[in-house]
C-alpha cells in the first residue's frame, strides 16, 4: 500500500534533519562551558561528535554504550574488529576500565599523561567488546586538550574515539578535514582550530611480558626506554602492507591500510641529490603523459623540484612542522586531482618512526631506494587481487593444484608491476580504418631466471604477458646446518648479457639463494637485473639490497621474521613442496 504524501515528506525532512552536521567554534584556550556541555548531551544521548585533541581530531561516542560504537564504525566505514581507544579526562576513571594496571604502566602514564601516549590493558567488565574490537584488552588515553577533557567532562567521563575521518582515509588535523570526510555521518564538529601535533599517538602494549610499541608516535623508543627500560616493539610494524587474512588488530592501525591519499603515494629513499633525480625524472614522465603529479619534500630541497604539485610539508630543522604538516598535504593533493605522488623520506632522529610509518602505509609499502651506484627499488605490492590471493595460499588447507595456480597468478600481477618501465618506440601501422602511430616494446629483450626448484611456479604466469621472454635456470639448495646456499645448476640462455633479467623465486627468506644467483648474474654479464619474490623476511630483504642495491626487488607481502630454521613466519610453509605436491 502507498503512503500517503505527507508521509514520505515527514520521513524525508527527518532523513534530511538526521544527515544535518553542525559545527561550533570553540577557543582552545578558553573552551565555552556551554559548547562543550551540548556535545556531552549529544554523546550522552548516543550521538558522535568530532573533537579535536593534541594529536589528531577524533571522532567521539560513549565508550560505555555499544550502540555508540557501532554509529562509530559506520559512520567511519571503519571494520569493526579495529579496537577503539577510550579517553578519558582524569587519570582516576582509568581504575574502572581495567582489572590491573601494571606498575610499568602506572610510571609511564606519570610521565607522559596527559599527552599523546595510549596504552593497553586487560579490560573489565564495563568495557563492552562493541568498544574493544571483541578483545579482551582495552586502549586508554589522556589527552592534553582542555576542549577534549572538558568535552569527556561533560560526556560522563568515558569516550571512545578514533580519528574523525573515513577509514583509510589521511587523519583530519583539522575541522574542515573532518567536515569533508563525515558531514552527514555525524551529529557535531567542535572547531578547535588546527592541531599541535599532528600524528596519532604512541601505542604501548602492557598485557605482554615486555612493553611493546605498537604504533610509533610523538614518544619514541628511545624515550620510552628512558622512563620504563626494555621496550619491545610489534614485529608486524615491518610489515607495512596489511594482511586481509591477519589476526583481528591488537590497536587501530596495524591491520588496514590507512592514512592514505587517493592518487597513488610513492616513497623515494636515499642520497638527497639522487633521490631529487629519480622524483624529478618520474614527475616529468607523468607530466608528458598528461597526468597530475605530485611531490612531497622538506623545505630545505623545495628548489630541487621545479615541476609538480609540489608540497614542502616542513623543515628538517624541525621535525614536528613535519608531522604537522603531513596529512594536509595528503589531502591537498586529493583536493588538486593529483593522481600520482613521489615523496622524499623522513628519518629524523625522534620522530622519523612515526612519520615514516605513516608514509609507508599512506603508500601501501611502495619504496624505491636510491644508491649512489644504481637503480635499485623496493616494491611492495598492495594490489588487491595480490593480497586476496596470498591470503589464499598461506592457508594450510588449500591444495597442490589451487595453489599452483595462485602462485602463477600472483607472478603474472608482479610481472605487469615490474615491467612498468619497459622502454617505449613509436612505431607506424594501418588499422582496417586508417593509418596511425602506436607504441612498441623496444630496448633489451628480457629472459626470465626462475631459482629452482620453487621459482618454476612463477614462470608461467609471467610467461603469459611475454611470451617471446628466455628461460634459464639456476639450481640452488639450502644447507640445513648452515642455511646457506649450495648451487647445484646453472643453465642460462646464451645472449644473457644482452637481455633484461628477472629473477623469480616464491619466497625471499635468509636471501642467500637470491643473492648468490645474481652474483652469477653478474658474472656472466648482467647489468640489468629485478628480483621478485610472493613472500619475503625481513632478514632477508636487508640482505638483498645490502649486497645487490642496483637490483629492482619487487615483493607480494613483507612477513614479521624467520624462525630458528631459516622459515619465513607466518609464511606458508616450503613453497616448493607445495607448488609440486611433495614432501
Amino acid at each position: 500500500m502507498k503512503r500517503p504524501m505527507g508521509e514520505e515528506r515527514r520521513k524525508t525532512e527527518e532523513k534530511e534533519k538526521a544527515l544535518h552536521t553542525r559545527i561550533l567554534k570553540i577557543d582552545r584556550s578558553d573552551p565555552d562551558p556551554g559548547m562543550l556541555e551540548e556535545a556531552g548531551g549529544i554523546l550522552r544521548a548516543g550521538g558522535l561528535v568530532a573533537f579535536p585533541t593534541e594529536t589528531v581530531y577524533g571522532l567521539g561516542g560513549h565508550a560505555l554504550d555499544p550502540a555508540a560504537a557501532k554509529k562509530i564504525y559506520a559512520a567511519k566505514g571503519r571494520p569493526s574488529d579495529n579496537p577503539l581507544i577510550v579517553h578519558i579526562a582524569d587519570r582516576a576513571a582509568l581504575d574502572a576500565l581495567t582489572v590491573q594496571i601494571p606498575e610499568a604502566a602506572e610510571r609511564l602514564t606519570r610521565a607522559c599523561w596527559p599527552g599523546p601516549l595510549t596504552i593497553i590493558l586487560k579490560k573489565s567488565a564495563l568495557v563492552p567488546y562493541e568498544t574493544t574490537g571483541g578483545l579482551d584488552t582495552v586502549a586508554v588515553r589522556l589527552p592534553d586538550d582542555d576542549i577534549a577533557r572538558g568535552m569527556i567532562r561533560a560526556a560522563g567521563g568515558y569516550v571512545a574515539a578514533p580519528s574523525a575521518n573515513r577509514s583509510g582515509r589521511p587523519s583530519p588535523t583539522g575541522a574542515a578535514h573532518v567536515y569533508e570526510d563525515l558531514n552527514g555521518r555525524i551529529d557535531l564538529i567542535l572547531d578547535g582550530g588546527p592541531v599541535r601535533i599532528g600524528l596519532e599517538s604512541t601505542i604501548v602494549d602492557f598485557t605482554r611480558e615486555k612493553p611493546e610499541i605498537l604504533r610509533p608516535g610523538f614518544y619514541g623508543k628511545e624515550s620510552l626506554e628512558q622512563i620504563l627500560g626494555e621496550v619491545h616493539t610489534d614485529p608486524a610494524l615491518a610489515t607495512v602492507v596489511p594482511d586481509a587474512d591477519a589476526p583481528a588488530p591488537r590497536a587501530p592501525g596495524m591491520k588496514y591500510r590507512h592514512y592514505a591519499p587517493r592518487g597513488e603515494l610513492t616513497l623515494v629513499k636515499g642520497e638527497r641529490a639522487a633521490v631529487a633525480r629519480e622524483i624529478r625524472g618520474r614527475v616529468r614522465g607523468h607530466l608528458e603523459a598528461g597526468e597530475k603529479a605530485g611531490v612531497i619534500c622538506a623545505q630545505e630541497n623545495r628548489d630541487a623540484y621545479p615541476e609538480g604539485e609540489v608540497r614542502c610539508i616542513g623543515s628538517l630543522a624541525d621535525e614536528e612542522s613535519i608531522a604537522r604538516g603531513l596529512y594536509a598535504a595528503l589531502r591537498d593533493f586529493d583536493s588538486a586531482g593529483v593522481s600520482v605522488i613521489y615523496s622524499e623520506t623522513f628519518e629524523t632522529p625522534r620522530l622519523g618512526p612515526a612519520i615514516m610509518n605513516r608514509l609507508l602505509k599512506a603508500a601501501g609499502g611502495r619504496l624505491i631506494t636510491k644508491g649512489d651506484t644504481g637503480m635499485g627499488r623496493v616494491i611492495i605490492m598492495d594490489h588487491p587481487l595480490i593480497q586476496h590471493k596470498i591470503g589464499i595460499i598461506r592457508e594450510i588447507s588449500t591444495g597442490t593444484k589451487e595453489f599452483r595456480e595462485m602462485v602463477s597468478e600472483i607472478a603474472m600481477l608482479e610481472c605487469y608491476e615490474s615491467t612498468r618501465d619497459l622502454s617505449l618506440e613509436d612505431r607506424d601501422i594501418e588499422t582496417p580504418m586508417a593509418k596511425t602511430t602506436v607504441k612498441r616494446l623496444s630496448g633489451k629483450k628480457i629472459a626470465i631466471i626462475p631459482i629452482l626448484r620453487a621459482g618454476l611456479g612463477m614462470v608461467s604466469g609471467m610467461q603469459s604477458l611475454i611470451p617471446a621472454a628466455k628461460v634459464g635456470h639456476i639450481g640452488m639448495y639450502r644447507d640445513h646446518d648452515t642455511l646457506e646456499p649450495v648451487e647445484y645448476y646453472c643453465k642460462l640462455p646464451a645472449d644473457i648479457e644482452d637481455r633484461d633479467v628477472f629473477v623469480v623465486d616464491p619466497m625471499l627468506a635468509t636471501g642467500g639463494s637470491a643473492c648468490d644467483a645474481i652474483r652469477q648474474l653478474k658474472k656472466h654479464g648482467c647489468s640489468r637485473i629485478r628480483f621478485l619474490c610472493i613472500i619475503a623476511a625481513p632478514e632477508g630483504l636487508e640482505r638483498l639490497q645490502k649486497e645487490h642495491p642496483d637490483v629492482d626487488i619487487i615483493v607480494g607481502a613483507l612477513d614479521d621474521h624467520l624462525n630458528e630454521i631459516g622459515y619465513i613466519v607466518p609464511g606458508l610453509g616450503d613453497a616448493g613442496d607445495r607448488i609440486f605436491g611433495t614432501k
